[in-house]
């Protein structure tokens, strides 16, 4: 038997089990802190900037957009980001970005092209995928209207290294 050769082994599966364990209590703490969002929601009322400041009202958003193992409460939670942004107690950046988070989790396309990934096997060359867009055309109108960059200064931060 190679035991050096089966030690390497076993380092490299510590490894991705230590990765996948990070995973684990990544989506735990989503739905951890999804089931307390769902609370105050019924006790407050979305958190608005009035309420809990710009901050506060980011925070909550962000809670919502990593809710993806629950679209409904994304959805919900965005229809009333949405009149809430009209009110100017929400970010019209965090309602694009919620829009196109629940339109890619029904698989339909987005409409401001915020929802940015990457397969495992594109890791290597930085290759990012968007998915289908609504009127590519006038993408950049629309992320103006709600105070994002352009697509083409967007999707470069992607590009760039990290660390």
């Amino acid at each position: 038997m190679n035991h050096i050769l089966a030690a390497q082994l076993k380092k490299m599966v510590q490894k991705d089990q230590k990765v996948r364990k990070l995973m684990d209590k990544m989506y735990e703490i989503d739905n951890e802190n999804r089931k307390k969002l769902k609370r105050i929601i019924r006790k407050y009322d979305f958190p608005t900037k009035t309420l809990v400041g710009k901050d506060g009202a980011g925070d909550a958003w962000l809670i919502v957009q990593h809710a993806d193992d629950d679209v409904k409460f994304q959805d919900d939670c965005l229809k009333l980001l949405e009149k809430l942004a009209k009110m100017g107690e929400a970010d019209k950046r965090n309602v694009a970005y919620l829009t196109d988070r629940v339109r890619t989790n029904k698989n339909l396309p987005q409409v401001y092209g915020t929802q940015v990934s990457m397969r495992p096997a594109d890791w290597k060359n930085k290759k990012f995928v968007y998915g289908n867009l609504v009127d590519p055309k006038n993408l950049d109108k629309r992320r103006k209207e709600v105070g994002l960059e352009p697509f083409s200064k967007y999707i470069k931060r992607f590009k760039k290294p990290r660390g």
